[in-house]
């Protein structure tokens, strides 16, 4: 039904890679650690170490506080 764990897994662990080659931190943890006062500080640090709007790789054009304005408009 939801095809192969085994796929999904590799293709998620690419993803990954290919956001790290961006200068993307990623952060990987259990369900059960992820509402943790530890995971969120380490979250919390990984914010403060690099604070501003970061330009994701699919919204080249589009500036963070724009599109998250038109975000916003639509749902309205």
């Amino acid at each position: 039904m939801f095809g192969d764990a085994a796929e999904a897994l590799r293709r998620e662990r690419h993803r990954e890679t290919q956001l790290q080659n961006q200068g993307a931190v990623v952060r990987r943890v259990g369900w059960d650690r992820a509402g943790t006062g530890e995971f969120i500080a380490q979250i919390q640090n990984a914010i403060d170490q690099r604070p501003g709007v970061h330009q994701l790789a699919n919204r080249l054009d589009t500036p963070y506080r724009v599109w998250l304005a038109e975000l916003a408009k639509k749902a309205s």
